[in-house]
């Protein structure tokens, strides 16, 4: 059998021919009386050295064991050759080959009537083989006479490359030679071999692969073209009918791939239109060039997966109260949805991450959440069937408003050294955490004169001060927190601190304060000086005056801490260190640190909230009562509905009361709230106006 080349075209005849004329076929006609429709992957030129010319043969398919024909058909570079072929044939061991045509094989004028009757589009391609000057101008028209060739055995017969040869007996081995004449010349248009008998259909294409690709179903198979030309593919369900996917033998032409090499395309096929999770049974059958098809392949089986997500959920809406997030949505109406997730991000195009650690039901159409840090936040819902398909819902944009401050900052220290004080204190846990502020003073007893030292929040929870070396003032420090919404928290306590004397052992450094349930635990940096005896700690509920020695013997240099078992619980007191060498030189004493085992009681107190209405002056006067309790200010709410309010003033403090300016036809709830210095909230009942 000899070798095809490498490259095919796919045409596709979608509509046959009815009325056949020369002028339809001619290009720009504005009369049309007949139509093709042709889609062409454009014929690429043959590669190299292949081979131009082909020769084909079969045995006939009407063969019985005792009379038997062999058919050969051959194409050349040029599909008409005006001066014809000759054929050839012999027998193995035969050197000599015998001429089987008395004349040239040249195209012939027409097909019969009768031949004609059983092909609509015989008489359209007759016409257009016998209109030279058109095969010239429109090449795409010899692309489907050739197809045409490959299927019709009248047709082939018709162009001049076609013979049967009926002088064979069954069981015997032939080979034959078709030469073309050209200019008295014979040039050899190929050779076959072939043993006359029963007709058989070829093998079934090899190779075939079958896979889902979401909806689609992709084949390949190995593509043989000196067996066949084109395929036929075919599907059906498990007892169904065997349907044909294409109208048309689907014939490929190879393409330049990502480096320019000539490959099929993958997939060579696209099958659509199945059910999900239904099981489907592919085959597929070649066709050669003489139009007959070989044996079906192996059929694979393949049930499809369900890859059709549900529909999305829809109305997503989000409020936000103070840092409370409630969502609502509806969920679609979908017999194999599994479960929804609620997934949000700070920002607009994501990433979105799953905030419901398990799956919500398929009833669940509702969620609240608690956030830690304000600003904007986006959400989605994300529905999921039992396939884990997914669909989204559209975003939905919730603004979370912060209206209380960081916690007071705790655990500030100094380390002194030579020059330079070290403040350390212990860092704030609040995810919404902006920096810290830090104020000094030289006189603890006059808060005005604090001096602010950090134009910008440290992002730190410590910070270096280089001062002159000489200088002996004592300071005084305290640190506020400050959010990103520019709340400030309570002042935390305040630390002092000295430059060391460079005589005595080095000041020391009281690193913390702890507590246990023996007592107050101080705990301090150790000394590094050599001859370095021991520590004095003393005591005082002034950070200037009154301390007293606890330590009834110096404490050995090599310890870090003591315990002091006297100090009783929710008082102040202010501890300091000193070191001593072994010539009883005393260090200056460390900076002192506050220390109170803080045991806090339950707040218990009543936020009591009235309201007076001036209609003419359209204001609401709202008072409350005073505290018996510690309170850093008030705060008044207001909203439309009971669960909307939000607040309308500042911090108000050294008074229990508030106007506000109104409307008429506005209807309100009110509230107040006190901060207590521990951070706790006292609610006042929610009263309603209305100036109807």
């Amino acid at each position: 059998m000899i070798a095809l080349p490498k490259t095919y075209v796919l045409v596709i005849r979608e509509i046959v021919c009815k009325t056949h004329t020369k002028k339809a076929i001619l290009p720009g006609s504005k009369t049309t009386l007949h139509s093709l429709i042709v889609g062409v992957f454009m014929m690429l030129p043959y590669i190299g050295n292949a081979q131009q010319s082909y020769l084909f043969s079969r045995n006939h398919p009407e063969n019985l064991q005792e009379h038997s024909a062999i058919e050969l058909k051959w194409f050349s570079k040029d599909i008409f050759n005006s001066e014809g072929f000759n054929i050839y044939r012999r027998t193995p061991g035969n050197a000599s080959w015998k001429k089987l045509n008395p004349s040239p094989i040249i195209k012939k004028s027409g097909i019969p009537q009768n031949v004609l009757a059983q092909d609509d589009e015989l008489t359209f391609f007759v016409e257009v083989a016998n209109s030279p000057e058109d095969l010239e101008r429109e090449p795409v028209l010899q692309l489907n006479l050739l197809l045409k060739s490959f299927e019709s055995t009248p047709f082939a017969d018709f162009l001049g490359i076609y013979w049967i040869d009926y002088d064979v007996q069954s069981g015997y081995s032939y080979e034959y030679r078709v030469t073309q004449l050209a200019s008295g010349n014979e040039i050899n248009i190929g050779t076959t071999s072939i043993v006359a008998g029963p007709y058989q259909k070829d093998a079934s294409v090899e190779g075939v692969e079958v896979y889902q690709q979401r909806k689609i179903v992709e084949i390949n198979w190995e593509q043989q073209p000196e067996r066949f030309y084109a395929v036929n593919i075919y599907y059906q369900q498990e007892g169904g009918e065997r349907i044909k996917a294409n109208n048309e033998p689907v014939m490929l032409s190879m393409v330049p791939d990502s480096v320019g090499n000539l490959v099929y395309p993958n997939p060579m096929y696209k099958l659509g239109g199945l059910e999900e999770q239904t099981s489907y049974q592919v085959t597929l059958e070649g066709v050669d060039y003489f139009g007959a098809t070989t044996e079906l392949s192996d059929p694979i089986t393949l049930t499809l997966d369900d890859v059709t997500p549900p529909d999305m959920p829809k109305g997503l809406e989000g409020v936000a109260d103070t840092l409370e997030v409630k969502l609502q949505w509806e969920n679609p109406k979908a017999p194999d949805l599994k479960g929804v997730n609620v997934l949000r991000s700070r920002f607009s195009e994501g990433p979105f991450e799953q905030v419901n650690k398990d799956l919500l039901g398929v009833d669940i159409q509702t969620y609240q959440e608690k956030l830690s840090i304000p600003g904007p936040y986006y959400y989605k819902i994300e529905a999921l069937d039992h396939a884990n398909n997914v669909s989204h819902s559209n975003r939905a944009f919730v603004d979370v408003q912060d209206v209380i401050p960081p916690n007071k900052p705790s655990g500030l220290t100094i380390t002194s050294d030579t020059g330079r004080f070290v403040l350390q204190w212990k860092a704030n846990i609040e995810p919404d955490l902006q920096g810290y502020l830090l104020f000094r003073t030289v006189d603890a007893d006059t808060p005005g004169e604090y001096l602010l030292l950090t134009a910008d929040p440290l992002d730190t929870n410590f910070f270096e001060q280089q001062l002159p070396e000489n200088v002996k003032n004592e300071f005084y420090y305290y640190v506020v927190a400050v959010d990103t919404s520019f709340n400030r928290s309570p002042p935390s306590d305040f630390a002092t601190a000295v430059l060391p004397d460079v005589t005595p052992p080095e000041q020391p450094f009281i690193e913390q304060i702890t507590y246990t349930a023996e007592g107050v635990v101080v705990h301090w940096t150790s000394n590094v000086e050599p001859d370095l005896a021991g520590y004095h700690i003393y005591r005082s509920d002034s950070s200037q005056q009154n301390f007293i020695q606890v330590n009834q013997r110096l404490l050995p240099s090599y310890s870090f801490r003591y315990i002091d078992r006297s100090a009783e619980a929710n008082e102040d007191y202010f501890y300091r260190l000193s070191a001593v060498d072994s010539t009883g030189n005393e260090s200056n004493y460390s900076v002192p640190a506050f220390a109170r085992n803080q045991v806090l009681e339950p707040v218990e107190a009543s936020l009591e909230l009235s309201l007076k209405t001036k209609k003419r002056k359209k204001i609401n006067k709202l008072q409350w009562n005073e505290l018996k309790v510690p309170v850093k200010g008030y705060i008044v709410y207001r909203g439309t509905t009971e669960r909307s309010i939000k607040p309308i003033s500042g911090i108000i403090k050294n008074q229990t009361e508030y106007t506000d300016h109104v409307k008429k036809g506005d209807a309100y709830f009110y509230q107040v709230r006190a901060y207590t210095p521990s951070g706790e909230v006292i609610y006042s009942q929610k009263h309603p106006f209305n100036t109807n």
